[in-house]
């Protein structure tokens, strides 16, 4: 059971840290990547391709969630922290616009699409793997590791875009040291690869599968009818626990400008 929270939470959290850092830095990787010659359209540029990942998340979910049921949590959940690690390493090593023109933000939006995917297929695993360890009468308790994990996520990407974006001059920031945190979670990635596949299926998964007689599957359309309202319970949920979070003058003035999106 330790195995399996630490796995879940490290691999979660992981994750996130990847796919926010992108926010951080989203100035500086307008400046590489959209160059456009106008600030304003520039970084609406960057921003709209930040909000690709938070699209295809649901697509995520659904399509990896399913083949998380057929296939296997532990088989799907190391995948998935390879997919995430793969797109990490796409963002953090791709050559700027100056360099190889428009085929820099093409890859960078194929990037965000692919972390999009992983991220939303990780939350819905991972928390289904938490939730089948989990003792009775104590599931919500570890499923609440999943939102754990993702705010000290946001906790380290935040503080690693502080240290960048005040210990670096601009010009190294720019030419370098946005890449860093992309290409520390790319690292990771492996690590995070070995303790998942070191866990075994969840002994209520292996249940379900040998009372069904073959693995758990089941179309969208038989879901929707038989467990729809259910799923926007759950929707509800998870909407009220979604935060927006703004920039004010008293964080600001301790930021780079190269780091608020706000300036």
């Amino acid at each position: 059971m330790r195995r399996a929270v630490l796995a879940s939470v490290i691999g979660n959290g992981l994750e996130w840290f990847d796919f926010l850092i992108y926010g951080y830095f989203a100035k500086v990787i307008a400046r590489v990547f959209f160059p456009v010659g106008n600030s304003f359209v520039s970084i609406t540029l960057t921003l709209a391709t930040f909000a690709i990942g938070f699209l295809v998340r649901p697509l995520g979910g659904v399509v990896i969630g399913a083949c998380a049921d057929r296939y296997g949590r532990r088989k799907t959940l190391s995948l998935l922290i390879l997919l995430m690690a793969l797109s990490t390493l796409m963002m953090g090593l791709t050559p700027g616009y100056a360099t190889i023109s428009v085929a820099a933000p093409l890859i960078v939006i194929v990037g965000r699409i692919l972390q999009g995917l992983s991220v939303g297929g990780e939350f819905a695993t991972a928390a289904a793997m938490l939730t089948e360890y989990a003792p009775p009468r104590r599931k919500m308790f570890f499923g609440s590791f999943q939102m754990t994990s993702q705010a000290v996520a946001l906790l380290l990407s935040s503080l690693c875009s502080f240290v960048l974006s005040t210990r670096l001059t601009h010009e190294s920031l720019v030419s370098w040291g946005w890449r860093v945190p992309f290409l520390f979670g790319a690292l990771v990635g492996p690590v995070g690869f070995y303790i998942r596949h070191k866990v075994g299926e969840s002994s209520e998964f292996l249940q379900l599968r040998e009372r069904l007689g073959h693995a758990p599957r089941q179309s969208l359309g038989t879901f929707v009818r038989e467990r729809g309202d259910a799923a926007l319970c759950a929707m509800g949920v998870i909407i009220v626990g979604a935060e927006r979070t703004t920039c004010g003058i008293r964080t600001c003035r301790f930021m780079s400008s190269t780091s608020c999106i706000c300036r």
